[in-house]
């Protein structure tokens, strides 16, 4: 008999962040997961200690791969919109990656889920320091709106309720950020 293929805990997350992209998170389970490596669920336990902890992985390396994305999107131009655009774009790239980090139960604000992870929130709170003279609280308020509006746009996209090609939704979203700018300018 072959001996046994061994895993890393690094290969296994990486598999089942691939069996998340296509079938989603609930589609996870111990045997699921063995039966991809084509092996048994003992090398799932080897390497970690519950399947939820395996999961927990998951989570963390998708949010990664989020932040990798948004990072890779750049417009020097345009930065705040191209941030949008990213966020819409990983909806629409990775549907299921996006209903788990965007689309999930989660018992927090809207303050909570935006600056859930400091890295990316000064990324977006840099692009509109640079780009629009508002007060500090002017920029959470401003953010969180465009935020909203985005948002809304992804989640059509991630449940292929609506289909919009990117000029669409770039078109959208610069309009929507323009008024909102001309908005916040009009009530000084």
């Amino acid at each position: 008999m072959p001996p046994l293929k061994k895993y890393e805990r690094e290969d296994i997350i990486e598999i089942v962040c691939k069996m998340v992209e296509h079938d989603g998170l609930k589609a996870i389970n111990a045997r699921s997961v063995a039966k991809e490596l084509n092996a048994s669920v003992q090398v799932i336990y080897h390497n970690f200690d519950t399947i939820e902890e395996l999961i927990s992985e998951v989570i963390k390396e998708i949010y990664q791969k989020y932040k990798n994305y948004l990072l890779a999107h750049d417009d020097k131009e345009k930065p705040y919109l191209a941030k949008g655009m990213a966020y819409v774009g990983f909806a629409k790239d990775y549907p299921e990656y996006f209903k788990i980090l965007y689309m999930s139960s989660y018992d927090i604000s809207t303050n909570e889920l935006l600056t859930k992870d400091k890295e990316t929130d000064d990324i977006i709170k840099e692009t509109i320091a640079a780009n629009f003279k508002l007060s500090k609280s002017e920029e959470d308020e401003f953010h969180k709106t465009a935020w909203i509006f985005a948002h809304g746009i992804a989640c059509l996209i991630a449940t292929s309720t609506v289909s919009f090609d990117e000029d669409e939704i770039r078109n959208l979203l610069k309009d929507t950020i323009d008024k909102l700018y001309i908005g916040f300018n009009k009530r000084r």
